[in-house]
């Protein structure tokens, strides 16, 4: 899965950035909307690396959030 998400052109990380990650966050419909009060929602999934540097399986993540101004 991790080579696919990856292997896209517009979306990929650079190789250097990816080696020396400890974890990844992917949130491919991250929906973001304001004017003087703003949100943001999305859903994704998260790998992480153990101490070994292998990629653990990955996890469903959420983020929201709000800000003013």
């Amino acid at each position: 899965m991790m080579r696919e998400i990856f292997s896209i052109p517009e979306t990929a990380i650079p190789p250097t950035l990816l080696a020396n990650a400890h974890a990844v966050v992917v949130l491919p419909k991250l929906v973001k909307a304001g004017f003087i009060v703003g949100g943001r929602y999305g859903t994704g999934l998260m790998m992480v690396r153990d101490m070994q540097g292998n990629w653990h399986y990955p996890v469903m993540v959420s983020l929201t959030g709000g800000s003013v101004g």
